[in-house]
């Protein structure tokens, strides 16, 4: 059976978590394509990947490629890895983190079963009833809106299955941002999405690794949320640009989505000064 189903894990100074990572994605119960893109670590993770590939032999037919380079960030590492894809469809992991090993084959069941753009699952652990809701129209309209304009909601991509349908050459260049990629790059790619499912299963365990990105607040977490003050309107009023959201409403919620981001940043900020 080959592979419908590319995913993509961006690693950066991930010595500690990344195998761990690789043998949990390795058990999914469907074969895949794995790209991990070491990210210009410092720490040994590109030989450790290295070795890994040559011993990885999953029975289920699952392929791994390691792809190196300098360090540019998160978002820059996924796009590098997306222009070699040739599945139909594509998700991400991050490097410190496991799935279920059923995960990918009910995402992509979804995504077949219901004709999807998109489908997302919970994290493992949350309260869940089961179940797929299918988004389209006005309602997904509502939603994007409210997921990536003026966020109710943390907006990830790594408990999503996309469907392989952009020229990712042609996606937002960025000066190395890591925090903010996941916006950046929803923000870009719903600009297709006709129907979105949301799939009632916690299937990814989230992991926070201490000394990672979101839990301080420092010159790089300064200059990505400075980047994305700059640049969330302009990529709002892109998603939008048919008209179904005015510029008077993207602008207050571009305002929203500041003062939750700010507001998330100081706590951040207070929270570093008190570990040192």
């Amino acid at each position: 059976m080959a592979a419908q189903l590319s995913i993509i894990i961006p690693a950066y100074n991930a010595v500690k978590t990344i195998e761990r990572t690789l043998r949990s994605v390795a058990a999914s119960t469907i074969p895949l394509e794995v790209f991990v893109v070491d990210d210009g670590s410092t720490d040994g993770t590109g030989e450790l990947l290295d070795s890994f590939a040559e011993e990885f032999r999953p029975e289920n037919g699952t392929r791994l490629s390691v792809l190196h380079q300098p360090n540019c960030g998160a978002y820059q590492a996924r796009l590098n890895a997306l222009k070699q894809i040739k599945t139909p469809y594509f998700g991400f992991v991050d490097a410190d983190d496991t799935v279920d090993p059923a995960m990918f084959e009910k995402m992509v069941s979804a995504m077949e079963s219901a004709n999807l753009d998109a489908v997302q699952c919970r994290i493992s652990g949350e309260r869940f009833r089961g179940g797929l809701s299918i988004l389209y129209g006005a309602e997904l309209t509502r939603y994007k809106f409210s997921y990536l304009v003026a966020p109710k909601v943390s907006c990830y991509i790594w408990d999503k299955i996309y469907r392989n349908q952009y020229d990712f050459s042609k996606f937002e260049t960025t000066d190395n941002v890591t925090n903010f990629d996941d916006m950046i790059f929803n923000l870009q790619f719903f600009k297709k999405i006709d129907r979105f499912g949301l799939l009632d299963e916690g299937l990814y365990n989230y992991s926070q690794t201490e000394g990672s990105v979101v839990h301080s607040f420092g010159p790089q977490q300064k200059h990505d949320f400075n980047w994305m003050v700059d640049n969330h309107y302009r990529l709002t009023r892109g998603l939008f640009a048919n008209g179904e959201y005015g510029a008077v409403r993207l602008w207050l919620g571009h305002v929203h989505w500041y003062a939750i981001n700010l507001r998330s940043s100081i706590i951040s900020r207070f929270r570093s000064r008190i570990r040192r």
